[in-house]
């Protein structure tokens, strides 16, 4: 005899609980990775809002995806309370130190693109340098040519 619970597959929830709770840790170490990119330097509040927008609509479309392929996109609670609950525990327990790596990760890369820019800057001189010469000597050349000949004398026919 056919029950209602009969039908649940507990197994397969089990595994959508644990996968959701994976999820909300992904979607938490995301948000970390936007924290560290802002640490130390305050960013004009139009971007702030486009970022946090964006990473909004990104987290919503994770969610719904999970959802679709897991649970036949019905809103089941325990997959919402798995993902929430996978949230707070990697706050919790791995944001802070994964703060502290995302800051040092981008204060390494602003170092490093900042070497790169002043590379450039001595490179785009040095080319800058050579071009005016190369002008220079192209303009004199084109005043040579300009000049009338003084002893040609025109033969006509």
């Amino acid at each position: 005899m056919l029950t209602p619970f009969s039908l649940v597959d507990s197994f397969h929830q089990t595994i959508t609980f644990f996968l959701s709770l994976l999820l909300g840790g992904l979607i938490c170490c995301g948000y970390d990775l936007l924290r560290g990119r802002r640490v130390g330097r305050r960013p004009h509040p139009v971007l702030l809002f486009w970022e946090d927008l964006l990473f909004c609509v990104g987290a919503a479309f994770l969610v719904f995806c999970f959802l679709l392929v897991r649970c036949q996109g019905q809103l089941r609670l325990f997959a919402m309370l798995g993902m929430g609950a996978g949230w707070v525990l990697t706050r919790r327990l791995i944001s802070p130190h994964l703060l502290r790596l995302f800051v040092a990760l981008f204060r390494l890369w602003r170092r490093l693109a900042a070497k790169i820019c002043r590379i450039g800057q001595g490179i785009d001189r040095k080319i800058s340098r050579l071009l005016k010469k190369i002008w220079e000597k192209g303009k004199n050349i084109s005043k040579r040519k300009q000049k009338p000949l003084e002893n040609h004398k025109s033969v006509d026919v």
